[in-house]
């Protein structure tokens, strides 16, 4: 007889003491199995048969594993599941070689019956099963079986699920800390603990009262607690399994020297031991285990046959860990099809750096979108968000923002697997965008400020710049650019028709650069602008580069090549006509062109002659060329005839005006202006000729004119004509001008 049943009668004990308990201390050899007796839904044990002569047909009790409480039909039938009938067996287990399953389920064991069962295995080595599910075992047996496993190499399998008794997260924890060091326990069983009962309808209104007071505490903390249990239990099983498994996986659990958990998993073919291997029930276990975990970050499965459903298992785990950084799955031929779902996985992962899928038969075309994507996840966040985009879109019109900052569409510093991310771009950064922009992605806007790219990155874009004909905007404030970048710039410029914007602000430019900024933009008519705020930078070097970016935004190749000639002060002018510009459309005076005009004309010492008829130039314009003037020495003619000029006051107050000619002839000057003329011709030294005719003088205008005639000595030439003028009062001006001719010597023309 290999197997003995016990049943839970008064005469199977007495059956047991007389027959069996000698046998077992004789070390009897045909003795193996101690268990409860087969029911009809226990089918591991449904084909064992049944030794009729020690198992006889009496009067049974119902356990709580058919579903109800325990119930005795006589106060005298104890049975043997209880603490005697387990010390009985322990004093027999201790001289025996031979029983090796011990099931003691569903009875009236509490923790000094399991003491005493433990106590004996300290000694046995011949029980490789134990099984003490539906009792009352505690805290107490747990830690005993714990001692047990700490020095028994032979027990694979202990039940101690269901007990009535609430074990502690603490036992668990101790139990869970022995089984990783014991390699040899394959199945360790505690069902979950029921759940706390609410009191009873009897209580008084007084404890209902107290109970509603401290609700919100107790609630809290027995939250806290049954967290704490499912943790604890989690971990438990999880060791247990893994030790049928692979003894690999339980490295995420034993501590170093200073309390840590390991960083690695190493579950390869070539660390398996005892005949286990790492298959697809390994791998759904471990995911299960690393699903939440936040320690282990490298994991080796190479070399184990894994198939594409263990693939997907590895890409439903990405989508929670955010811890794992390196995966290794090289060797694993069957998993060709599963890079897809790898490669679909990484997409929401975003601390993966490394996945090894070498000898794993898959496509070159997918292998490289997931070294794409693990290229990403060691980039900015914002930039993996931004490529992602694009690659979604494809289409036009397109701005690739990986600006860190600004506020980004997601919490950039609380994202899952930030830490192991750049917080910023880098040259290495721009070379892996430029890999991503190989795909069909038309992009027409970059927005990488405030990071740290350099020339090397710069060097990249440039590149990208030539193939990708759409761009038209940059932004690179804010990053480590010097002066070799924009040498570069200078030599591929011609080859970036569509570049319009290109913002360097706050880099490390000098401003022995801006003749090369002056050069590009004098090859590129589509750059508008380019920013160099925050550059070692004069402001004058700064508004010349504006001045030209300018002119590409805002004037024709007609225009632009006549400004372009008075700021680099050529002798071949000496008169500036922009009467015929505006008549075709190709001058539009406003406050920038009037700037442009401005600025060409700074330095130059050539140009004598400005015509600026018929451009509708306001009082601001005019405000500008007096500013011109003030500066400039060599302009000497001035046309401003036709215009919209109301006020001269400004012109008035400045000095310093060399002007020798000037025409405001057909303006809007009235009383006010006709003022501020008297008293221009009082201390004017240089003016010769005038006009100032067609305006609203007035006849009290022209007077004041005529009074301030005598006091100048070098006017020679006035028009003060116009409608509603009397003769006597132009007779007068032209008698006064008369008196000059004796006492003015005029200039040359």
């Amino acid at each position: 007889m290999k197997r003995y049943f016990l049943e839970e009668l008064t005469l199977n004990q007495q059956l047991f003491i007389k027959h069996i308990l000698p046998r077992v201390r004789a070390n009897d050899e045909t003795l193996e199995v101690i268990s409860r007796p087969p029911r009809a839904h226990n089918k591991r044990l449904s084909s064992v048969e049944l030794p009729g002569s020690l198992v006889p047909s009496l009067m049974r009790m119902t356990s709580p594993s058919d579903g109800g409480p325990l119930q005795q039909q006589q106060p005298s039938f104890i049975g043997l599941h209880n603490d005697i009938g387990c010390e009985h067996i322990a004093e027999a287990l201790l001289y025996n070689t031979h029983i090796t399953e011990l099931d003691l389920s569903a009875g009236l064991v509490t923790d000094r019956g399991c003491i005493a069962i433990a106590r004996s295995l300290m000694v046995n080595r011949s029980l490789t099963s134990l099984t003490l599910s539906h009792n009352s075992i505690g805290d107490e047996g747990v830690l005993m079986l714990a001692s047990v496993l700490q020095v028994n190499p032979i027990l694979r399998s202990v039940d101690v699920s269901s007990s009535r008794m609430i074990i502690s997260p603490i036992a668990l924890d101790r139990l869970r800390i022995v089984l990783t060091q014991n390699d040899t326990v394959r199945n360790i069983s505690l069902a979950p603990q029921p759940k706390p009962t609410s009191a009873g309808s009897n209580n008084t209104g007084r404890s209902s009262v107290v109970s509603r007071t401290t609700s919100a505490v107790s609630s809290q903390s027995r939250a806290q607690a049954q967290k704490d249990m499912l943790l604890s239990q989690s971990r438990l099983a999880l060791v247990s399994a893994l030790n049928s498994i692979h003894l690999g996986l339980k490295e995420f659990l034993r501590h170093d020297s200073d309390g840590h958990i390991s960083r690695e998993i190493d579950c390869s073919k070539a660390s398996q031991q005892d005949g286990r291997k790492f298959d697809r029930e390994a791998c759904r276990i471990l995911c299960s285990a690393l699903a939440q975990d936040q320690y282990i970050t490298q994991l080796n499965l190479s070399d184990n046959n894994l198939d594409n459903e263990c693939a997907q298992m590895i890409a439903t785990l990405l989508e929670t860990n955010v811890a794992i950084t390196s995966i290794d799955l090289s060797g694993n031929s069957r998993i060709s099809d599963g890079a897809n779902i790898l490669h679909d996985a990484l997409i929401k992962n975003h601390s993966v750096v490394s996945l090894k899928l070498v000898r794993c038969n898959c496509a070159s075309l997918i292998l490289e979108k997931v070294q794409m994507l693990l290229n990403l996840n060691r980039e900015h966040i914002a930039m993996k968000y931004e490529v992602l985009e694009l690659l979604k879109r494809k289409e036009a019109h397109t701005l690739c923002r990986v600006n860190v900052a600004e506020v980004f569409p997601v919490d950039v510093l609380g994202y899952p697997g930030i830490a192991n991310r750049k917080q910023q771009l880098d040259d290495e950064s721009m070379d892996i965008f430029s890999q991503v922009l190989r795909a069909d992605v038309i992009v027409t806007g970059l927005d990488f400020a405030w990071n740290v790219i350099g020339d090397s990155g710069f060097h990249t874009l440039l590149l990208l710049l030539k193939r990708n004909k759409g761009l038209t905007s940059v932004h690179l404030n804010h990053n480590v650019i010097t002066d070799e970048s924009i040498k570069q710039l200078s030599f591929v410029i011609s080859q970036i028709p569509c570049l319009s914007f290109l913002d360097l602000a706050f880099n490390q430019l000098t401003a022995e650069i801006v003749p090369l900024l002056v050069q590009i933009l004098r090859k590129a008519p589509a750059l508008h602008k380019i920013l160099l705020e925050g550059n070692r930078i004069g402001p004058r070097d700064r508004d010349t580069v504006s001045f030209f970016g300018l002119l590409n935004e805002k004037c024709s190749l007609e225009l632009r090549t006549m400004l372009t000639t008075a700021f680099d002060n050529l002798s071949s002018m000496s008169v500036m006509d922009m009467n015929s510009f505006y008549s075709c459309g190709n001058w539009l005076p406003d406050g920038t062109t009037m700037q442009l005009l401005c600025f060409s004309l700074l330095s130059n010492t050539n140009v004598t002659s400005l015509e600026l008829e018929f451009n509708d130039i306001d009082n601001k314009q005019f405000h500008a060329l007096c500013h011109l003037l003030q500066t400039n020495r060599s302009i000497k003619r001035l046309n401003l005839a036709n215009n919209l000029i109301e006020d001269v006051e400004y012109f008035v107050e400045r000095d310093g005006f060399q002007l020798t000619h000037l025409s405001l002839r057909k303006n809007r000057l009235g009383k006010q202006a006709a003022m501020s003329f008297a008293r221009f011709l009082r201390k004017n030294k240089t003016l010769v000729s005038l006009d100032i005719s067609q305006n609203m003088w007035g006849r009290a205008g022209v007077s004041m004119i005529n009074e301030a005639l005598p006091m100048n000595t070098c006017l020679r030439e006035l028009e003060i004509s116009g409608e509603g003028i009397p003769a006597e009062l132009e007779e007068r001006a032209q008698y006064s001008l008369t008196l000059n001719y004796n006492t003015v010597v005029l200039p040359p023309n």
